[in-house]
């Protein structure tokens, strides 16, 4: 049984070549010359990059920013989020997903809720976050793209998720 190429990345990969990363397979004849080409290419895929997006809800440092930041739209929290904003998490994801998480408010956020009307539209929301992503910034368009029709998956201690929203972005990309 022929095993299906599959790349790894997270917010801190190594820069490694494609297909020789953890838990990567990519065939011997498999052209990924141009992805290889690009420094830091994995953690251009990560939602938590910084590439700020302009959506209907303002700017954002990252599809991560906008990810926590839905979870409490259209409460006024949700623009602590924004670029624009002072707050902390707006300018870091890794602080946004923590300040958007259940206990996020003994980080500094109000003791809200997540609005329950996010989570039966989480994937919507990510999606439109991704495209948005890669449409607006033409160099990570491009690393998505030389991606070809690889697997892609998300990875970090030992929890690996096939990124399908990501791969579904890359498809209505190449059209």
């Amino acid at each position: 049984m022929e095993l299906t190429a599959r790349l790894f990345f997270f917010s801190k990969s190594a820069d490694r070549y494609p297909g020789k990363g953890t838990n990567e397979y990519a065939p011997s004849g498999m052209d990924l010359h141009e992805l290889a080409s690009v420094r830091d290419w994995r953690k251009m895929l990560s939602n938590f990059y910084d590439a700020p997006i302009s959506m209907e809800e303002g700017a954002f440092l990252s599809v991560e920013c906008y990810y926590q930041a839905m979870k409490f739209f259209p409460h006024s929290f949700y623009k602590s989020f924004l670029l624009s904003s002072e707050d902390p998490w707006a300018h870091d994801s890794a602080s946004a997903k923590l300040v958007g998480g259940a206990s996020g408010y003994k980080l500094g956020r109000a003791p809200i809720q997540a609005n329950p009307a996010f989570w039966p539209k989480k994937d919507e929301y990510m999606k439109k976050a991704l495209l948005a992503k890669f449409k607006q910034h033409a160099d990570l368009r491009k690393v998505l793209l030389a991606t070809k029709d690889v697997e892609l998956w998300h990875g970090t201690r030992g929890q690996n998720e096939r990124q399908f929203l990501l791969e579904e972005v890359r498809h209505e990309l190449s059209q």
